[in-house]
């Protein structure tokens, strides 16, 4: 399948077309290739609506490219709080919005060897001594309860200021590089959901041959691995009987992170990701998904949702600059 990489005016420095391009070079499938010509590819794939301010996507919506090719036409869409303008593969679309027949759950494109963060060329030799740990924001209220759990072995870190894709944050080497040593340490990792029902963590702890605790009731598991071989969902809110809950299974936790590895190395290493996501769309083209697609987009819930949320941003703004006006 040939696939076009279409731009939406992102300068490349920025742009993660040219990190998809890398990774059609190392792919281990080498089944689909990328088509720098739109008109003879099979599938144009906007993958930058992350890297777009516009909620509602009107950059990619409204492009010439769309209308006049909208029925080749698909996103691969990592924002956490995502709105289905067209049909394509999705990082955190909510199981409550989840349509079938447009979308496709995906992982992160690209996840990188987290012991390469501690300057190593292959994971360490040490066995983990922690039951578990947590090194997180309070980015949404599931995870307020987990900064209460106490256990001899675990480790429990709320990190101010870190955001783990901005290299200007506060100690972002340092927090980056202590994330990775407690992966290896833990045999298991929490991986709450945050603004978004996924998290990059989730596919981090896998490479890491650790076994995921996913909290996030809303997220929608992306298809193939087997995900009750290796991973524990665990209910939002009620951290209670958790640590019990892993005591019980750590006997197995060696066995359950190995397979966690090889469910990585199979669906979400770098060699493997662009096949997976083309794999993906490809399901959805077959199904002509985006010929029968609507025009305006889905208009449900989430779209709702992310307008009340703008327009409510918008009022808060206009108050300021009154208020502001007032002190003058």
């Amino acid at each position: 399948m040939r696939i076009h990489l279409a731009g939406t005016g992102i300068p490349s420095d920025r742009s993660c077309i040219p990190a998809l391009r890398r990774l059609t070079e190392i792919d281990r499938f080498g089944v689909h290739t990328i088509w720098d010509d739109p008109e003879g590819s099979d599938i144009i794939l906007f993958s930058e609506c992350h890297l777009i301010a516009d909620w509602q996507l009107k950059a990619i919506v409204d492009s010439s490219l769309v209308r006049q090719c909208h029925q080749r036409c698909y996103v691969y869409d990592e924002r956490d709080r995502p709105w289905c303008a067209l049909p394509g593969v999705f990082v955190s679309m909510p199981k409550s919005s989840f349509r079938l027949e447009f979308q496709r759950a995906c992982g992160y494109y690209c996840v990188d060897e987290p012991f390469t963060r501690l300057g190593l060329t292959k994971p360490p030799d040490d066995e983990p001594d922690l039951l578990m740990s947590l090194a997180a924001t309070r980015s949404h209220p599931c995870r307020n309860p987990l900064f209460s759990l106490v256990h001899p072995r675990a480790v429990i870190e709320e990190p101010a200021g870190f955001v783990f894709y901005d290299p200007s944050s506060p100690g972002f080497s340092e927090r980056r590089s202590r994330f990775a040593e407690l992966l290896y340490r833990s045999n298991f990792v929490l991986c709450p959901r945050g603004k978004g029902t996924s998290s990059i963590r989730l596919y981090e702890t896998m490479a890491a041959g650790r076994v995921p605790v996913i909290i996030a009731d809303d997220w929608v598991a992306p298809v193939g691995p087997a995900w009750d071989t290796f991973a524990i969902r665990w209910p939002e809110g009620n951290a209670d009987s958790l640590i019990s809950h892993l005591e019980a299974l750590e006997p197995d936790a060696e066995r359950m992170g190995a397979a966690a590895r090889r469910a990585f190395v199979e669906f979400f290493a770098p060699d493997v990701s662009f096949h997976r996501i083309a794999e993906a769309l490809g399901e959805l083209h077959a199904a002509n998904a985006a010929r029968s697609f609507p025009r305006k987009g889905l208009r449900g819930r989430v779209y709702w949702e992310s307008r009340l949320a703008v327009g409510a941003g918008r009022a808060r703004a206009r108050l300021g600059a009154v208020k502001n006006s007032l002190k003058r």
